[in-house]
């Protein structure tokens, strides 16, 4: 809700409330030649507030969430196939002539990781 305070058109006043009960950003002054207006802008002025408070409190939300699911993400796109390769360089590399054709082969989601892995196996089969 707007509503005027103090309106003087001509030097003639108006209306003339007070704004002692508003602070001096709760009121917006238009002044044209002789004319003046005091419009009282508390409203809007809460609302902009609650605005950027909502706004404040979606960034942080944002900020907040947004690193666990990259993180979760990465450990199971990256750092998990990458300890199964390691692990089966290191087994490979205590035994070279074990047969990895076992449990342990089993068929993963990563095409990637698949094909590294029918690497190793090839490789062992050639040092066997």
């Amino acid at each position: 809700e707007v509503s005027l305070r103090r309106l003087t058109v001509q030097g003639t006043v108006f209306l003339a409330r007070g704004i002692s009960d508003l602070r001096a950003f709760e009121t917006t002054d238009y002044t044209f030649a002789t004319s003046s207006v005091t419009v009282n802008v508390r409203d809007f002025i809460v609302l902009s507030s609650a605005w950027q408070f909502a706004q404040a409190f979606l960034l942080l939300l944002v900020l907040l969430i947004f690193p666990y699911i990259f993180g979760r993400d990465v450990l199971a796109l990256v750092i998990t196939p990458l300890e199964l390769i390691f692990d089966r360089v290191q087994s490979i590399a205590a035994n070279p002539f074990s047969d990895l054709q076992t449990s342990e082969m089993r068929q993963s989601k990563s095409y990637e990781l698949d094909l590294i892995k029918e690497s190793l196996n090839r490789l062992t089969k050639l040092l066997q």
